[in-house]
This record gives structure tokens, sequence and C-alpha cells, in this order.
């Protein structure tokens, strides 16, 4: 861990032990080290000090899938946030404007409109029949009246297929 107190800033740096056994993200199956890439995410404050996490992530080369990155338990993909700090962001955002959170946590618009897009996205992943979050009212009946216009609205809200999936 490292501090300065200068800029505000504590730094988490967290290494993945070299005689640890790493698996392909694709299909599971146990791959060899290629290299690793440095990588950091923002945190949750620690005693109103800025917090990153630094990891050198490794990634692995797989027979059937190639060289792949492997997943870090506390983000999701190529996020720039850990889990936990998303999960903060997206509580304010229910509670205050995207300026306050913008000004306390000291980040952009577009990075809070990222965040947002990103728990939206993992959110219709959930569901099973994603037409409830958008028309409550609907009974099936209804819905199929209204298939013509879901079909055409699927593609501009990201959604793969209009009646469930």
């Amino acid at each position: 861990m490292e501090l300065d107190e200068t800029s505000g800033l504590v730094e988490v740096h967290v290494e993945c032990d070299a005689s640890t056994g790493l698996c392909c993200p694709q299909c599971g199956r146990l791959a060899p080290r290629y290299d690793k890439r440095r990588r950091q995410w923002r945190h949750l404050d620690t005693c109103q000090f800025q917090t990153k996490v630094v990891a050198d992530v490794p990634r692995v080369r797989c027979p059937e899938h190639g060289c792949l990155t492997i997943q870090v338990p506390w983000a999701e993909g190529n996020s720039l946030y850990t889990a936990l700090f998303e999960a903060f962001v997206i509580r304010w955002l229910k509670d205050a404007s995207i300026q306050a959170v913008s000004r306390q946590l000291k980040l952009s618009w577009t990075a809070i409109d990222g965040i947002m897009r990103h728990a939206v996205k993992r959110g219709l992943e959930t569901r099973t029949h994603w037409m409830c979050a958008f028309c409550p009212w609907m009974r099936p009946r209804s819905a199929r009246a209204m298939k013509p216009y879901l079909k055409a609205m699927s593609p501009l809200l990201g959604v793969k297929g209009y009646l469930g999936r």
C-alpha cells in the first residue's frame, strides 16, 4: 500500500501468487500464463483519500481461445471502477443528481453515465422477461398487439429479443 498525502491518494497493490494455477475465462480449463498487464481501478475512498486498486493482471494462453486476460474478483470486464465503487455510485444516484455525485466523488458526467449504463445492462441481463421492466401494465394479450412496436424498439433499447429470451 502507498499513501501520497499531497495528492490525497492511496494505492493498494494486489498481486497474484506465481504458483497459482489459472484458468481460461471462456472455457474454465487450466491454461499456462502468458504475461501480465498493469491495471488500476477506482475504489471506495479511505479516510477521505481517493483509493485505487493496482494489479498486474495475468493473461493466459488457452489452446482453444488464445490469449485472454483473467477476470479479477473485485471488478467486471474492462471497468475502471471496482464493483463496490459502482454500487456506491448507483446508490447515491437514487438520492442525488448526477452533478452532485460528480462533484462529491470527483468524477466526470461521462464516467457516471458509463457506470449507469453498466448497471442497466447488468439489470437487463438478469431479467427473464425484459418487457415487464418497460411495460408493467401489459397483459399477454396486449403484448401481442404491441409486438410490431416492441420489435422496432428493441434495437434502440439494446435488447436482444423483443418478447422474452
